[in-house]
């Protein structure tokens, strides 16, 4: 889902670059299109030109070597050598895809709608397409329709808008659809939602919004999808950076609701987390939150492996500070010519990862499985389990775990309002990774020059979810940056 929605934007703002280089100082229009929407649209993604197209412009504007040139190859060869500034197309204001669900065949389409600046132009740009791609333009009542098999694009449009929608079946019922879309009017449209309507006046490069589908094609995003009344995204492509900030309306006492019932901000937290690599911070109801890490899991926590888990109270900070090389002193003896033992002391080097971790307990709860569940002990340490290097301290109502190999970690007292904060040394971890053999199968990922990311859910007035995704050329628009991971290297 997300890497088809990057997708999406991507190409719409190779779109907004030409349309930036030649209107660079064109007054925004009004917001008439968004009243286009039908109501019924389950998710919306509004590209707003003059802001995006701006702001990329000004990124490449003197470079000798053109970002936009780079992003321009992530444009499918078949729309490549389309003529778009002679189109007839207002490409100057804001952008629209959009989602429609039919819920009797369990489908969903996605939709597009654009106005019609320039009629003659446009009739030429459109008769010129159907001839590129052999397709045939009919006329039905008020509307004219064409379908273009190669991209599996079915196109409807009268003198103000053209719709198009994404399908391999060129019928009666999608053409009726994509008619229904252009008589909409103001009070059938997306506008009448006051959750997607009380948005239009902020500032935002691109927006993007959804409402549950009643038959979610995204199966892993299936608790989301289920636990929300609606969620905004205002998304901001700026130069080094990447900002979305996600409104949630979670349901009431729904899974996602429960998970923010914990309203204590103090807790004890870990210090000296500057230079980790991973760093998590977290505030929580336990059994919600167990709830939902148990579908998405990477790693499993079981009962058996380790028994106190029904003692947590939901706090917790977590580090990963790398890998660390340490040194074992051994001991080995040899024989010399006369059959004399010698003892002779050697270094060995191991390498080891440095993870620590600081968890809040129920201590009713733990005393409870401690008597069931005796922790093991190995001199003067605890360990976290039987046959680990990991110990297991007591500090105040939390537990500290840390390698017995190296240092204690020093702690703080901590007051916070968010719930969950994660930041990422995304740069620093992917090479560690793979000296442990984990791959990253997915190319893009890989290739994508990202060298931080951070994301904070709070939930105090409202349910707000703000990420930031920090590149390594900092002078480079985000939008730029993300395109690269898509071009072949």
């Amino acid at each position: 889902m997300i890497r088809k929605f990057i997708i999406i934007v991507i190409i719409a703002a190779v779109l907004a670059v030409s349309a930036a280089i030649f209107f660079f100082f064109f007054k925004k229009g009004d917001d008439g299109i968004l009243y286009k929407i039908p109501n019924q649209a389950t998710s919306v993604l509004i590209v707003d030109v003059p802001n995006l197209g701006k702001k990329l412009f000004i990124n490449d504007l003197g470079k000798e070597n053109k970002s936009s040139a780079e992003l321009a190859k992530s444009i499918p060869d078949s729309l490549a050598g389309i003529n778009w500034n002679n189109s007839g197309l207002n490409f100057l204001d804001k952008l629209v895809l959009f989602t429609i669900e039919d819920t009797i065949s369990n489908t969903v389409h996605i939709h597009f709608i654009l106005p019609i600046s320039d009629v003659k132009l446009f009739k030429i740009f459109i008769n010129e397409l159907a001839g590129k791609f052999k397709s045939v333009i009919e006329k039905k009542e008020d509307i004219h329709v064409a379908y273009y098999k190669p991209l599996g694009i079915l196109l409807a449009w009268n003198s103000n808008y053209i719709s198009g929608m994404k399908t391999s079946e060129n019928n009666a019922t999608n053409t009726y659809i994509l008619k229904k879309i252009l008589s909409t009017n103001k009070e059938q449209s997306i506008m009448s939602d006051f959750s997607f309507a009380e948005n239009q006046s902020k500032d935002y490069d691109a927006l993007f919004y959804s409402k549950p589908y009643h038959n979610n094609p995204f199966k892993n995003l299936e608790i989301l999808n289920s636990n929300i009344d609606c969620l905004t995204s205002i998304i901001h492509f700026n130069n080094g950076v990447l900002e979305i900030k996600t409104e949630l309306k979670t349901k009431k006492e729904s899974l996602l609701d429960k998970i923010f019932i914990s309203n204590n901000n103090e807790f004890i937290s870990l210090a000296n987390t500057d230079s980790s690599l991973i760093n998590i911070l977290m505030k929580v109801e336990p059994n919600a939150f167990t709830q939902i890490y148990n579908q998405y899991k990477g790693i499993n926590f079981t009962e058996s492996s380790f028994p106190y888990l029904k003692a947590w109270n939901g706090k917790l900070s977590f580090t990963m500070n790398g890998i660390r090389t340490i040194e074992n002193e051994f001991i080995t003896y040899e024989f010399d010519d006369n059959f004399n033992k010698i003892e002779t002391k050697k270094i060995k080097k191991d390498n080891i990862w440095d993870i620590q971790a600081i968890a809040g307990i129920d201590e009713i709860k733990f005393d409870s499985l401690l008597k069931l569940n005796p922790l093991t002990k190995i001199g003067k340490d605890t360990l976290l389990f039987k046959g680990a290097n990991y110990v297991f301290k007591k500090t105040g109502s939390c537990f500290l775990t840390y390698n017995q190999k190296l240092e204690r970690p020093t702690c703080k007292n901590l007051t916070s309002n968010n719930n969950i904060f994660i930041e990422v040394d995304y740069q620093k971890l992917i090479p560690l990774l793979g000296e442990f053999g984990i791959k990253m199968e997915n190319k893009w990922l890989k290739n994508i020059p990202l060298s931080k990311f951070s994301l904070t859910l709070n939930n105090s007035e409202k349910t707000i979810l703000t990420s930031n995704f920090y590149f390594k050329d900092k002078n480079k628009n985000s939008l730029f940056a993300i395109a690269e991971g898509f071009v072949e290297k």
